[in-house]
């Protein structure tokens, strides 16, 4: 075995170098366009100079999901990227890559759990247009 099948040989749990170093470069591009996009969305509707946005319900729901994928692109991304360089060099990103994954799995449940109150905050407006023009 040369030292060219060494970079590639595969460790049970860990993915090769290549995939790693990919993975990482796609991890930051994602974060950077992540939070990007929603800070950017964020700044849109606090700037809005007519409050068109703050005066509608659903705009709160959008907020938080933005919010919160501002902050996966800021914090979840970057370290699940830096834990995949660390593994592409050879080294072992464990403490790094176990604390970007429980907050990879509280954002995704955050998002979840709003695109579900989004949903049925516009099933009720569709459902009960009367009733719920009242309760805003």
């Amino acid at each position: 075995m040369n030292e060219e099948d060494d970079e590639h040989d595969h460790v049970e749990g860990l993915p090769t170098a290549t995939f790693a170093m990919v993975a990482g470069i796609c991890s930051s591009l994602f974060g950077l366009f992540a939070a990007l996009t929603n800070g950017f969305l964020l700044f849109t509707v606090f700037k809005d100079p007519y409050n068109y946005f703050r005066a509608r319900a659903t705009t709160y729901f959008i907020l938080s999901l933005s919010f919160i994928d501002l902050l996966k692109g800021c914090l979840v991304q970057p370290m699940y990227a830096a834990s995949m360089f660390t593994i592409s060099t050879g080294g072992q990103p464990q403490k790094l890559y176990e604390i970007a994954l429980i907050f990879s799995h509280v954002t995704t449940k955050i998002s979840i759990l709003t695109v579900v109150a989004l949903s049925l905050d516009r099933f009720l407006a569709v459902k009960l247009p009367l009733r719920y023009k009242r309760l805003k």
